[in-house]
């Protein structure tokens, strides 16, 4: 998703009537096409704390709550998310709670639907990769029947890689007065990274 697209879905939820209670909220996100509603939970992926508004806040408290109140539109949701996303990091936040939170509470009641899916669908084989409960749980062994815990974990340590690199270049230890790190972090992390 470019930066025109995340603009045109955060104006709809600009656009949106105030919204005053998580009910109200739930109507409006609930009648939301899947396709925008996708686009909305990316964005909010990427919206930065000081950026968010109270309508942000609102949907984040939506999707928060989605997998326990609506699992099937959960799963409609995350499917549509690996269908349009191509930034993997953003990718990789579905696990962080939203597939964990799926699975926990609805487990028994998606696992049928999410095999079959996975099938015909190696983004959803590779997100099921970062699913991790603990030992013992019986939908442990038919998540790691389908899937790509290899392809998962590769990208999981170059994500931890990127992470390490710029929680040093973050660092007070790691900073010398006018060195280019001390203006910008980041941009000294991806020259890092890139050699």
């Amino acid at each position: 998703m470019d930066s025109i697209e995340e603009a045109k879905v955060l104006a709809v939820v600009a656009a949106a009537p105030e919204l005053s209670t998580p009910d109200e909220t739930d109507v409006f996100l609930n009648a939301m096409p899947l396709v925008e509603l996708a686009s909305l939970w990316c964005v909010l992926q990427r919206l930065s704390r000081r950026d968010q508004t109270g309508a942000a806040w609102a949907a984040k408290v939506y999707f928060d709550h989605l997998p326990h109140n609506n699992p099937a539109r959960a799963l409609d949701l995350a499917l549509e998310v690996l269908r349009q996303e191509t930034d993997k990091p953003t990718l990789m936040q579905l696990n962080d709670k939203f597939m964990l939170a799926l699975l926990y509470a609805h487990g028994d009641e998606v696992i049928d639907r999410i095999a079959a899916e996975a099938k015909d669908n190696a983004r959803l084989r590779w997100l099921l990769g970062g699913i991790h409960f603990g030992p013992g749980e019986p939908i442990n062994d038919r998540i790691a029947d389908i899937a790509d815990a290899d392809g998962w974990r590769a990208d999981e340590r170059v994500r931890c890689t990127i992470r390490s690199i710029a929680l040093r270049c973050r660092s007070p230890s790691s900073r010398t007065p006018g060195s280019s790190n001390t203006r910008n972090p980041i941009a000294t992390a991806t020259t890092i990274s890139l050699r």
